[in-house]
């Protein structure tokens, strides 16, 4: 019986109004991977963050084989975050097809930012995972102190909920190496940087409010 079955399938296969169905789909599919607007799509996403307050500007926005939207480089500011533009490359999101399934889809990314990768997956109700490697930090402390941070951000670890709110529970690791202050020769040392060492950090949230778990710094 299953060899008859079999053999049905492959006549069915075989048939020409089966191969010109396929045929159709795959042009149709091979037409919107080329010429899907992308352009009008990443402006009105930059106009929907607008509205929420957030400065977004999205280029070289493009379809990623399969099913999947990438850009060459996005660049995120708040009014309020008294910071440089946050600018991330090489753009990768792909949806996560078994949640599409369920009440909580979701998707997964791939980034650039700092020199190092960022990794991870978001779902529509907050939940968020995120991995960071290899981030070059090089932060200034502020304009009453004319000194900068410098690290490398070795691994860090994010598993939780946003925004920090509610009964939300989130958690972070992180490892930063080659800790140092730079700028020091303005306030009278002899040499311009001041080693600190190594960092490692857990912390845990519960809402907006945030517990350090564990904090170990090690070096100079």
């Amino acid at each position: 019986m299953s060899s008859s079955l079999f053999n049905r399938f492959g006549k069915l296969f075989k048939h020409p109004v089966f191969l010109c169905l396929a045929s159709f789909l795959l042009c149709f599919l091979l037409a919107l991977f080329l010429f899907f607007p992308l352009n009008p799509f990443a402006r009105q996403l930059e106009q929907l963050a607008n509205q929420q307050g957030i400065q977004l500007q999205v280029e070289g926005p493009k379809l990623l084989f399969p099913f999947g939207l990438g850009a060459a480089e996005l660049e995120i500011s708040h009014p309020k975050i008294l910071h440089p533009p946050f600018l991330f490359q090489d753009i990768d999101l792909r949806p996560l097809w078994l949640s599409l399934f369920g009440s909580n889809p979701g998707l997964s990314f791939d980034l650039k930012a700092y020199q190092g990768d960022i990794s991870g997956s978001a779902y529509r109700n907050g939940k968020v995972q995120m991995t960071f490697r290899k981030l070059l930090i090089d932060e200034p402390l502020g304009p009453q102190l004319p000194l900068s941070l410098e690290a490398v951000l070795e691994k860090a670890e994010f598993d939780g909920i946003l925004p920090l709110a509610g009964k939300n529970q989130s958690r972070l690791q992180l490892e930063i190496n080659e800790l140092r202050l730079k700028g020091m020769k303005i306030i009278g040392s002899s040499s311009d940087f001041l080693p600190i060492g190594r960092l490692s950090f857990t912390a845990e949230a519960k809402g907006p409010m945030v517990h350090i778990s564990n904090l170990t710094a090690t070096g100079p």
